[in-house]
């Protein structure tokens, strides 16, 4: 049921399973909706489709969508994905028997497209709204331009532990969104992992954005499809003045054939040029990949010869300014022709030893669990790689107008 006058579509539930309240401002708590209603307070001269946030008092929801109660236990906490200036999909896991379309492990994932936002703002929603906040959490929109935080990690498999003391650290710094790596579980075919994934990152998961890639652990599963729905496996999108391209670097489950493999990287390969031609008039171009085409690993060194020779003649023609890679479970600093190649595996998987940093190409390197914060201030991004304990690796600062200068200030440890 639909209230009658001003009422336009702002949100739009994709499964009927569950409670969201969306509001921007600061977080209050709101009067209970009435039951089945869509409740939505646009601006005037808004148009069915396109509404905007309430801008009234900030104690009223920008829309409500109340639904038959949740069935099922939530998994961890929501989390938000595709985010742009005006839209965002919320997503949740719920298990047990009760939850409704379960596979054979007794989970779910649900999704809720909310549109009609504004830049640069940040809003709250409660996917449980049952008092316990469970349910609840929080996510900015991209701003038009100006400064923000965002941070990268990956290979989250194996030790759920670790992965949950990473993200806890991570949340204490408030980036506007993360971007993962690639390997967020063990196996990602084995439908009883992934909840795991989301109970060990719930503390960051629900206050930011979450931008993920596949790693090879990923397997192509459906199951990743499932819980990131994407029409393909790379993407790109833009935060401010940044570009950010996502690529899939697994080629070697892409497809069951050589020849289908073969095509899949090739196709992606024209698409990476496409999409950074597109992205010539951006401050700054960063490109995430889950296998690091430069390498302090000796045995691994071999095999990420033919993924330079194909990517870093690209990155160096359209000036990407930095790489973030994971793979390897470690923190890795390259640079090549002023492209700063930056691996960030540790997330959680066991870690590996780094014996064979390449001469005049690697400049930091360092076994320990890590994350990196990247701050973009106009045309700076100065970027921290944190240890678990929250110490700095190293930090160094690019710049925007040539990727080539760069400076590497408070090296922890060279």
């Amino acid at each position: 049921m639909l209230r009658k006058t001003g009422i336009v579509l702002a949100a739009i539930l994709v499964v009927l399973s569950s409670l969201i309240v969306l509001r921007a401002g600061r977080e209050t708590e709101l009067p209970p909706a009435a039951p089945w209603d869509l409740v939505v307070s646009p601006p005037t001269g808004e148009t069915a489709g396109e509404a905007a946030p309430y801008v009234g008092e900030e104690n009223k929801p920008a829309a409500e969508i109340a639904v038959a109660g949740p069935h099922g236990q939530l998994v961890g906490a929501p989390y938000v994905t595709d985010v742009t200036a005006n839209s965002a999909l919320i997503n949740w896991v719920f298990r047990g028997t009760a939850a409704t379309g379960a596979d054979e492990q007794g989970w779910r994932g649900l999704h809720s497209k909310v549109s009609g936002l504004r830049p640069g703002a940040t809003y709250y929603y409660d996917v449980l709204r049952d008092g316990s906040g469970a349910g609840a959490g929080r996510f900015t929109t991209p701003p038009a331009g100006g400064s923000f935080t965002f941070m990268v990690y990956g290979d989250t498999r194996t030790r759920e532990d670790v992965h949950r003391q990473v993200a806890g650290k991570a949340a204490e710094r408030s980036p506007a969104f993360v971007v993962h790596t690639g390997d967020l579980v063990a196996d990602g075919l084995n439908a009883r992992l992934w909840p795991g994934f989301f109970v060990a990152g719930q503390d960051l998961f629900r206050k930011t954005v979450l931008f993920p890639i596949v790693g090879n652990h990923e397997k192509n599963s459906p199951l990743y499809l499932r819980l990131f729905p994407h029409p393909l496996t790379y993407y790109s999108f833009d935060w401010g003045d940044a570009h950010f391209t996502m690529m899939n670097s697994d080629v070697g489950t892409a497809a069951p054939t050589k020849e289908e493999r073969e095509r899949f990287w090739s196709e992606q390969l024209k698409w990476l040029e496409e999409d950074l031609r597109g992205a010539s008039s951006a401050r700054f171009r960063f490109v995430t990949l889950h296998h690091p085409p430069f390498t302090a690993i000796g045995k691994r060194q071999a095999g990420t010869k033919k993924l330079a020779a194909d990517l870093a003649p690209i990155f160096q023609k359209h000036h990407v300014h930095a790489v973030f890679s994971g793979h390897d479970h470690n923190y890795q600093r390259h640079v090549v022709d002023g492209i700063q190649y930056i691996v960030t595996g540790g997330g959680g998987a066991p870690l590996y030893d780094l014996d064979s940093p390449i001469p005049g190409v690697t400049e930091k390197v360092a076994k320990v669990e890590n994350f990196v914060l990247a701050k973009v201030n106009g045309a700076q991004c100065a970027m921290e790689a944190v240890a678990l304990d929250g110490s700095t690796i190293e930090s160094f600062v690019i710049h925007s107008k040539s990727p080539a200068k760069t400076a590497s200030v408070a090296a922890a440890g060279k």
